[in-house]
């Protein structure tokens, strides 16, 4: 009996966690930054983040995944680093920069 009302008790409070914004900020009173958008409506900063995993690297551009070698926006992913991206157009090399930490 007991367990059946700690199922449903804990039950209860699942729900409750997935009806609320789990990217809410959980301080009272904290702002979510907004995104920056370009006239064609895509992100300003389209590096979001850069994964690595045994030696090898992952670049997170407008939330797809690319390695060396794919294209993003027909330019070619020559090299991802720590903190940026190097890609290959036809009018030359550019890159991909990660924000720099925020300031506190």
């Amino acid at each position: 009996m007991v367990k059946q009302i700690l199922i449903i008790f804990l039950s209860g409070f699942a729900g409750l966690a997935l009806a609320s914004d789990p990217t809410r900020p959980i301080l009272p009173g904290a702002q979510v930054a907004k995104t920056t958008v370009n006239e064609k409506g895509k992100s300003k900063q389209p590096l979001t983040a850069i994964i690595t995993r045994n030696k090898s690297r992952t670049a997170i551009i407008e939330g797809d995944s690319y390695k060396v070698g794919d294209r993003y926006r027909g330019n070619k992913i020559l090299k991802i680093f720590n903190n940026k991206v190097l890609l290959s157009s036809s009018t030359g090399n550019f890159y991909l920069t990660l924000i720099s930490k925020i300031k506190k």
